[in-house]
């Protein structure tokens, strides 16, 4: 089964049932849809004759379901112009956080390998990219260290990026595994 008990998306599609033939009342997760998303998906993914996914690790996922092909991401280079930087001597950390939750970014790690960052050199700023949903006072890095940019639009990116020296791109989580590399090979575009 696909889903387990501890994953958050357990409790979305599954609901309790009481089955009386237990003497103590223990309830049983019955699904909320039928068929379940994945088997919907499967039903629907039969339906295509191609489908073509931005990553190895998908394709590989899916191609039990039918024929995958992997389309892999390229950049358009005359878009991304390198912007020259300002203030040289400040080492600029810039971290993609679209999707994550600051306790996903505590949970792996991140977090506390940037406070120890902070509290080795003194010439760092880290900018926090597409993090809509953080709040300044819940981030436990030094005040002044760091900057919050929510919603990055498309148009400012490439200047943004070039004026990074070191790019984070976090994975967590079964979708993010699968996700594309595009943002990596934006950054590397531009170095």
């Amino acid at each position: 089964n696909y889903l387990s008990p501890s994953m958050p998306e357990y409790q979305i599609w599954m609901r309790p049932q009481v089955n009386l033939s237990y003497t103590d009342k223990q309830a049983q997760y019955v699904p909320c849809t039928e068929p379940l998303p994945i088997e919907q998906f499967r039903l629907g993914l039969r339906t295509v004759d191609k489908a073509c996914v931005p990553s190895a690790r998908l394709a590989d996922d899916w191609s039990q379901y039918g024929r995958i092909v992997r389309l892999p991401d390229f950049i358009n280079t005359d878009q991304y112009l390198v912007v020259p930087r300002k203030d040289v001597g400040v080492v600029n950390i810039g971290l993609e956080c679209h999707g994550l939750s600051l306790g996903l970014l505590d949970g792996i790690g991140v977090l506390s390998a940037l406070k120890n960052v902070c509290e080795l050199f003194q010439d760092i700023h880290i900018f926090f990219l597409n993090c809509h949903h953080f709040h300044e006072e819940e981030i436990p890095l030094p005040v002044g260290k760091y900057s919050l940019m929510d919603n990055v639009f498309v148009e400012n990116w490439p200047g943004l990026l070039s004026k990074m020296d070191v790019g984070l791109l976090p994975v967590g989580g079964m979708v993010a595994l699968r996700g594309s590399p595009l943002r990596a090979l934006e950054f590397m575009a531009l170095k």
